[in-house]
Protein backbone atom coordinates (compact mmCIF):
# COMPACT_ATOMS: atom_id res chain seq x y z
CA UNK A 1 0.00 0.00 0.00
CA UNK A 2 1.07 3.48 -0.71
CA UNK A 3 0.79 6.77 1.14
CA UNK A 4 1.23 10.50 0.68
CA UNK A 5 4.47 10.84 1.85
CA UNK A 6 5.93 7.63 -0.45
CA UNK A 7 3.83 9.76 -3.47
CA UNK A 8 6.00 13.18 -2.19
CA UNK A 9 9.59 10.80 -1.58
CA UNK A 10 9.27 9.45 -5.52
CA UNK A 11 8.59 12.97 -6.31
CA UNK A 12 11.55 14.37 -4.42
CA UNK A 13 13.70 11.19 -5.62
CA UNK A 14 13.09 11.98 -8.89
CA UNK A 15 13.97 15.87 -8.49
CA UNK A 16 17.46 13.91 -6.71
CA UNK A 17 16.61 15.08 -2.99
CA UNK A 18 16.55 12.63 0.16
CA UNK A 19 13.46 11.74 1.33
CA UNK A 20 11.26 13.36 4.37
CA UNK A 21 9.42 11.43 7.44
CA UNK A 22 6.13 13.23 6.70
CA UNK A 23 5.03 15.81 4.97
CA UNK A 24 4.12 17.81 8.14
CA UNK A 25 7.71 17.94 8.44
CA UNK A 26 9.42 21.68 8.82
CA UNK A 27 11.16 21.97 5.49
CA UNK A 28 10.29 23.70 2.63
CA UNK A 29 10.17 20.20 0.46
CA UNK A 30 7.56 19.10 3.04
CA UNK A 31 5.10 22.62 2.97
CA UNK A 32 6.14 22.36 -0.68
CA UNK A 33 4.80 18.69 -1.72
CA UNK A 34 2.18 19.06 1.05
CA UNK A 35 0.52 22.57 -0.45
CA UNK A 36 0.71 20.57 -4.53
CA UNK A 37 -0.20 17.03 -3.42
CA UNK A 38 -4.13 18.18 -3.50
CA UNK A 39 -4.08 20.44 -6.35
CA UNK A 40 -2.04 17.40 -8.72
CA UNK A 41 -4.63 14.78 -7.25
CA UNK A 42 -7.44 16.70 -8.42
CA UNK A 43 -6.06 17.32 -11.68
CA UNK A 44 -5.09 14.03 -12.25
CA UNK A 45 -8.39 12.56 -10.97
CA UNK A 46 -9.87 15.41 -13.79
CA UNK A 47 -7.70 14.00 -16.71
CA UNK A 48 -9.02 10.45 -16.57
CA UNK A 49 -11.78 7.90 -16.01
CA UNK A 50 -10.21 6.02 -13.14
CA UNK A 51 -12.18 2.91 -12.39
CA UNK A 52 -10.90 3.31 -8.49
CA UNK A 53 -12.73 7.11 -8.69
CA UNK A 54 -15.55 5.83 -10.40
CA UNK A 55 -18.80 6.45 -8.39
CA UNK A 56 -22.54 5.91 -9.02
CA UNK A 57 -25.25 8.57 -6.81
CA UNK A 58 -29.06 9.41 -7.17
CA UNK A 59 -29.93 12.34 -6.75
CA UNK A 60 -33.04 14.03 -5.38
CA UNK A 61 -33.94 17.43 -6.75
CA UNK A 62 -32.89 20.50 -5.31
CA UNK A 63 -36.32 23.25 -3.99
CA UNK A 64 -36.60 26.41 -6.50
CA UNK A 65 -36.11 26.82 -10.01
CA UNK A 66 -33.37 26.62 -11.93
CA UNK A 67 -31.42 29.87 -12.95
CA UNK A 68 -31.44 27.95 -16.74
CA UNK A 69 -34.39 27.30 -19.22
CA UNK A 70 -34.37 23.88 -17.27
CA UNK A 71 -37.00 22.35 -15.12
CA UNK A 72 -34.77 20.84 -12.57
CA UNK A 73 -31.91 21.34 -10.18
CA UNK A 74 -29.44 19.29 -8.73
CA UNK A 75 -26.95 19.38 -6.00
CA UNK A 76 -23.65 17.43 -7.12
CA UNK A 77 -21.64 15.26 -4.25
CA UNK A 78 -19.12 17.10 -2.21
CA UNK A 79 -16.51 14.99 -3.80
CA UNK A 80 -17.51 15.44 -7.08
CA UNK A 81 -14.70 15.68 -9.61
CA UNK A 82 -15.88 15.39 -13.11
CA UNK A 83 -19.09 14.29 -14.15
CA UNK A 84 -18.77 10.92 -16.25
CA UNK A 85 -22.81 10.08 -17.67
CA UNK A 86 -25.87 11.51 -16.76
CA UNK A 87 -28.50 8.53 -16.97
CA UNK A 88 -31.00 10.54 -18.86
CA UNK A 89 -31.72 11.29 -22.28
CA UNK A 90 -32.11 15.08 -21.27
CA UNK A 91 -29.87 17.80 -21.87
CA UNK A 92 -28.22 19.08 -18.60
CA UNK A 93 -25.54 21.84 -18.21
CA UNK A 94 -23.55 22.23 -14.79
CA UNK A 95 -23.10 25.46 -12.75
CA UNK A 96 -20.41 25.13 -10.17
CA UNK A 97 -21.58 22.78 -7.25
CA UNK A 98 -24.78 22.31 -9.28
CA UNK A 99 -26.25 20.37 -12.27
CA UNK A 100 -29.40 21.90 -14.22
CA UNK A 101 -31.43 19.16 -16.06
CA UNK A 102 -35.43 18.65 -17.84
CA UNK A 103 -34.93 14.49 -16.36
CA UNK A 104 -37.02 14.73 -13.77
CA UNK A 105 -36.01 13.18 -9.90
CA UNK A 106 -34.35 11.33 -9.19
CA UNK A 107 -31.07 11.68 -11.04
CA UNK A 108 -28.63 9.18 -11.34
CA UNK A 109 -24.62 10.10 -12.40
CA UNK A 110 -21.70 8.56 -12.64
CA UNK A 111 -19.06 10.53 -11.85
CA UNK A 112 -15.49 10.85 -10.70
CA UNK A 113 -14.81 11.42 -7.06
CA UNK A 114 -12.23 12.86 -5.12
CA UNK A 115 -10.38 9.73 -3.07
CA UNK A 116 -8.03 10.88 -1.29
CA UNK A 117 -6.60 7.96 0.45
CA UNK A 118 -3.59 7.16 -1.86
CA UNK A 119 -3.60 3.92 -0.39
CA UNK A 120 -6.56 3.25 -2.47
CA UNK A 121 -5.15 4.92 -6.29
CA UNK A 122 -4.05 2.58 -8.50
CA UNK A 123 -0.26 2.07 -9.30
CA UNK A 124 0.02 4.18 -12.20
CA UNK A 125 -2.38 6.73 -10.84
CA UNK A 126 0.02 6.90 -7.86
CA UNK A 127 3.19 7.51 -10.26
CA UNK A 128 1.46 10.21 -12.19
CA UNK A 129 0.93 12.08 -9.59
CA UNK A 130 3.94 11.40 -8.34
CA UNK A 131 5.87 12.54 -11.65
CA UNK A 132 3.26 15.71 -11.89
CA UNK A 133 3.85 16.97 -8.17
CA UNK A 134 7.80 16.48 -9.22
CA UNK A 135 7.47 18.93 -11.90
CA UNK A 136 5.35 21.53 -9.67
CA UNK A 137 7.43 22.10 -7.03
CA UNK A 138 10.77 21.84 -8.81
CA UNK A 139 11.12 25.32 -8.85
CA UNK A 140 10.31 25.68 -5.12
CA UNK A 141 12.81 23.15 -4.29
CA UNK A 142 15.61 22.99 -7.07
CA UNK A 143 15.31 26.93 -8.24
CA UNK A 144 13.35 28.43 -11.39
CA UNK A 145 16.19 27.40 -13.96
CA UNK A 146 15.60 23.57 -13.14
CA UNK A 147 15.33 21.65 -16.66
CA UNK A 148 11.79 19.70 -16.07
CA UNK A 149 12.23 17.97 -19.71
CA UNK A 150 12.95 14.69 -18.51
CA UNK A 151 9.88 14.53 -15.93
CA UNK A 152 7.46 16.24 -18.47
CA UNK A 153 8.50 13.47 -21.00
CA UNK A 154 7.99 10.97 -18.10
CA UNK A 155 4.14 12.42 -17.30
CA UNK A 156 3.17 12.10 -20.88
CA UNK A 157 4.61 8.38 -21.01
CA UNK A 158 2.97 7.08 -17.20
CA UNK A 159 -0.15 9.10 -18.59
CA UNK A 160 -0.35 7.28 -21.78
CA UNK A 161 -0.20 3.77 -19.83
CA UNK A 162 -2.19 4.41 -17.27
CA UNK A 163 -4.93 6.00 -19.39
CA UNK A 164 -4.29 2.42 -21.57
CA UNK A 165 -4.25 0.34 -18.09
CA UNK A 166 -7.67 2.24 -17.79
CA UNK A 167 -9.39 1.32 -20.69
CA UNK A 168 -8.78 -2.54 -19.74
CA UNK A 169 -10.72 -2.09 -16.43
CA UNK A 170 -14.30 -3.25 -18.01
CA UNK A 171 -16.09 -5.08 -21.20
CA UNK A 172 -17.18 -2.34 -23.73
CA UNK A 173 -21.05 -1.64 -23.58
CA UNK A 174 -23.02 -2.74 -26.67
CA UNK A 175 -24.27 0.23 -27.78
CA UNK A 176 -28.02 0.82 -28.21
CA UNK A 177 -29.71 1.51 -31.27
CA UNK A 178 -30.55 5.02 -31.91
CA UNK A 179 -32.74 7.52 -34.40
CA UNK A 180 -28.83 8.05 -35.68
CA UNK A 181 -28.26 4.29 -35.95
CA UNK A 182 -31.70 3.43 -37.61
CA UNK A 183 -31.07 6.12 -40.67
CA UNK A 184 -28.71 3.68 -42.49
CA UNK A 185 -31.69 1.59 -43.36
CA UNK A 186 -34.19 4.27 -44.54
Amino acid sequence: MVAAVDIANGALQRLGEPPIGSLDDPTERARALDRSLPIVRDRALAMGLWSFARHQVTLPALAGAPPLDYVYRYQLPADFISLIIHHSQAGYERQGAELFSDAAPPLTITYVRRVEAAELWSPLFAELVEVRSAIRVAPAIKGSGYDTRSLLAAEVQTLAQARRAAGRQELPRELSETSWAEVRYR
